[in-house]
């Protein structure tokens, strides 16, 4: 399964380099199953920097196991203006812009900003692989533990900034507050809420009592 699944990566890996620069190199980091494109050495460790920390971060909550993905500091595209990067789960792939217009909680976007939205989407990459029946959780769980995890492994400096934008933000009272109207309310917003309720709320053993199945999270949907 490794194998195949490397390959994929691997495919995805060439055909976006033969579709892009060719400054563009490739790496594993280490990783079997992982297939790294690039351009320059600060990207590269940034990128092993996030694969090795959010490994880390799920074999000390219980879930022993290696990425199987490909990442990709990619050029954001010309009628791209919102997005800081998606994880395209078909194809086992992560990508993350290199630069833009876009000012998440009112942070200049640099490399260590995107190396932290990397995060993100590798956090939602090892829930899909480890979770248990990941299919169960909706939308805007997988968005807060994406987001909590993301906050969690951040630069103590940029998360202090991040904190302060949004200072007037609460936790969740409850867990049946995480739903499609609190998501709804702005990314930047939800992702300092969720990670308030994931602190207050046992941090790293929720995010494990969720994918081990041990915690379902109410599901309320919003009056239409």
């Amino acid at each position: 399964m490794l194998i195949i699944a490397s390959c994929l990566a691997l495919g995805f890996a060439q055909t976006s380099i033969a579709q892009s620069s060719h400054n563009e190199q490739l790496s594993t980091c280490g990783y079997k199953a992982v297939v790294v494109i690039y351009r320059g050495t600060a990207e590269l460790a940034a990128a092993c920097d996030a694969l090795n920390e959010v490994t880390a971060y799920f074999r000390a909550i219980g879930f022993e196991a290696a990425p199987v993905v490909s990442v990709e500091f990619a050029d954001r595209p010309a009628d791209d203006t919102g997005a800081h990067g998606y994880f395209d789960r078909p194809g086992a792939r992560v990508v993350v812009y290199r630069a833009g217009a876009v000012r998440p909680w009112s942070l200049s976007w640099n490399l260590a900003v995107a190396a932290s939205f990397l995060r993100h989407e590798l956090v939602h990459a090892m829930v899909w692989r480890v979770g248990k029946e990941p299919n169960r959780l909706p939308r805007e769980w997988h968005e807060f533990i994406a987001y909590a995890i993301q906050l969690d492994l951040m630069d103590p400096n940029i998360l202090e900034r991040v904190l302060a934008s949004q200072a007037d933000v609460q936790p969740f009272d409850e867990l049946i507050a995480v739903n499609e109207f609190t998501y709804g309310m702005g990314p930047e917003a939800f992702a300092v809420a969720a990670y308030k309720t994931y602190r207050a709320r046992g941090g790293a053993q929720l995010v494990r009592q969720l994918l081990a199945g041990k915690l379902v999270p109410p599901v309320s949907h919003p009056p239409h």
